[in-house]
């Protein structure tokens, strides 16, 4: 995992905790951490996004949490919802 950092609006810093090989799985990660009360801003590589295809790198999701809660979200995608 490459640690990329996204910059809101607010001046924010968005860590990069996971890339899901899809929206499927970016749908299942995002529910996993909004549940444990994680905000998430998803970046999706547009071709994939225009086409609906996954494949070689195309139809990846970005997905970024606030820096102050990076560690957190780490944990809960690496060790499940506990």
């Amino acid at each position: 995992m490459t640690l990329g950092v996204f910059l809101s609006e607010q001046g924010t810093n968005w860590l990069l905790v996971h890339t899901a090989s899809g929206p499927s799985e970016a749908i299942v990660v995002r529910s996993v951490l909004e549940t444990n009360g994680i905000e998430v801003k998803e970046v999706q590589e547009t071709a994939g996004k225009l086409f609906a295809i996954s494949m070689d790198g195309l139809g990846k999701v970005e997905i970024y949490v606030p820096e102050e809660r990076f560690e957190e979200a780490k944990e809960l995608l690496e060790n499940g919802d506990k």
